[in-house]
């Protein structure tokens, strides 16, 4: 499993965000064809942050997917690469109004605080 963090200057849209959990649900790895879900958290708002957790494969197609929706600025802030056994919850899913503090609370949970605290440039402790 690997784990990428995107930053975005702003998640606001509502098709935008309902595609952002959507397509970790359905996501189709070709020339595979078959499903693999990603996991983690999405946090709409300034700056909007999703912290997905899948194969690599996975990632990579989630990724060209959000990079597709047209942003004001995106990046993937960051990456690790983990071990066999997921982290993050199934499916991915929205925090919405729980802020910047839910979701570090989250990843620390999840045991990925590092990566959440490094890619959003904020000192390890």
């Amino acid at each position: 499993m690997c784990c990428r963090l995107f930053w975005f200057h702003h998640i606001k849209s509502l098709t935008k965000r309902k595609v952002i959990v959507q397509e970790a649900k359905n996501l189709e790895v070709y020339p595979l064809r078959v499903w693999l879900p990603i996991g983690g958290f999405s946090k709409p708002g300034f700056p909007g942050v999703i912290v997905a957790e899948g194969s690599l494969a996975a990632l990579e197609g989630y990724t060209a997917t959000l990079r597709a929706l047209r942003w004001s600025a995106m990046a993937v802030r960051g990456e690790e690469a983990g071990g066999l056994t997921r982290r993050l919850p199934l499916p991915l899913r929205e925090v919405a109004g729980e802020g910047m503090g839910e979701l570090a609370s989250l990843c620390r949970g999840a045991g990925v605080e590092a990566l959440f605290l490094s890619a959003l440039k904020l000192p390890t402790v």
